[in-house]
């Protein structure tokens, strides 16, 4: 399959499949899609390593619920848009707990936290509902 670098695919339970826009771009959000029953999530994007491009993919699986956003800030010198971080998120069945991975321009970092404090200690809106019954895995892996 070829990859859409810098866009999420949702994989339902039912074989279907949801693809975003480019996350760095506009509004990156689930929008009006009538996402349930996500089986798992795959993200190929870009980052450096040791001075050079490399593709990575983040794959997550069997979590309760999925909700990812774009942690941007704006220049108060000429009003630019400079995204700090993406973070992708997984609710850990039974739901108590949320593990992540926030990837930043210089680093990818795995978290966890409850529920309700998963964004520097604030609860995040736009969960989506997660197909249970696998065994949760979240892990970012190079792809060459």
């Amino acid at each position: 399959m070829k990859q859409n670098f810098w866009k999420i695919r949702a994989f339902l339970e039912a074989g279907s499949s949801y693809l975003t826009n480019d996350v760095r771009e506009g509004n990156p959000c689930w929008g009006e899609a009538p996402l349930t029953n996500i089986a798992r999530i795959e993200f190929p994007f870009v980052g450096i390593e040791h001075g050079l491009h490399v593709p990575f993919i983040l794959s997550m699986s069997g979590m309760a619920a999925y909700n990812f956003f774009a942690d941007v800030s704006r220049s108060l010198s000429n009003g630019s848009d400079s995204i700090q971080g993406l973070w992708l998120l997984g609710r850990l069945p039974p739901g108590g707990q949320v593990a992540g991975v926030v990837i930043g321009a210089q680093n990818i970092a795995y978290f966890k936290a409850p529920f309700g404090t998963e964004y520097l200690g604030a609860p995040t809106v736009g969960w989506r509902p997660g197909a249970v019954g696998e065994r949760p895995i979240l892990h970012v892996r190079r792809l060459t």
